[in-house]
């Protein structure tokens, strides 16, 4: 009987193979665990991706360097709510956010009766500086005179009770008024339009672009 060469078992001819020794050579070759081969394949991937991203990076440089593709323009992806919201935090550097406009009356024609008046209320929410501009032009009725205010909730409240009010803005009687008045904060406010003086003659107005502005 010879012995395995390896171990020293006693083998029946030479040819025979050690069944210790054979045994030890299967668990060798075992197979991979399958995390390991899973953390292979993630980072095979991973190398794809960061190599398909570095060329098309490489692709738009060359093509906008050469006037093939042109460049992206950011600013026109971002809406008009993002550029106020970075304007209030940083005004110099953004860029500023479009004017707010509302428009109350354009060329529109009031019949106002002895003692009668015409309210426009309107509200401002802009943090930004607001204007109320607007024009009212007597049409008919003895002298055409009309009186115009421009009043906050308050004013309006104690003109309605025949109170004198602290208007921003007041014409006294006037045929032809050209207002440009500017809003002290958010708020409510009114173009009151006001034939009260008058209890014998009606009157007939227009007003042309009556018009608040927030910038």
């Amino acid at each position: 009987m010879n012995p395995c060469p390896r171990c020293g078992t006693h083998l029946n001819s030479i040819d025979a193979t050690c069944v210790r020794c054979a045994r030890g050579e299967r668990r060798g070759m075992a197979k991979p665990r399958p995390a390991a081969a899973r953390m292979v394949a993630l980072l095979r991937a991973l190398e794809i991706a960061v190599g398909g991203g570095a060329f098309l990076l490489v692709a738009y440089l060359l093509g906008t360097g050469a006037g093939i593709i042109p460049e992206l323009e950011v600013r026109v992806l971002r809406g008009p709510g993002e550029s106020a919201a970075e304007f209030l935090i940083h005004p110099v550097a953004a860029n500023p956010p479009p004017p707010f406009e509302l428009e109350l009356a354009d060329g529109e024609v009031i019949d106002l009766r002895t003692g009668d008046h015409f309210d426009a209320p309107f509200e401002v929410r802009d943090p930004r500086p607001c204007t109320l501009t607007a024009q009212v032009l007597g049409l008919a009725g003895g002298r055409r005179d009309v009186e115009v205010y421009v009043l906050d909730d308050d004013g309006y409240l104690d003109w309605q009770k025949g109170v004198r009010p602290r208007a921003l803005f007041e014409s006294g009687r006037a045929t032809l008024t050209s207002l440009e008045v500017e809003l002290p904060s958010r708020g409510r406010y009114h173009l009151l339009l006001s034939n009260r003086y008058s209890i014998f003659t009606p009157k007939t107005v227009r007003v042309d672009d009556a018009r608040l502005r927030c910038a």
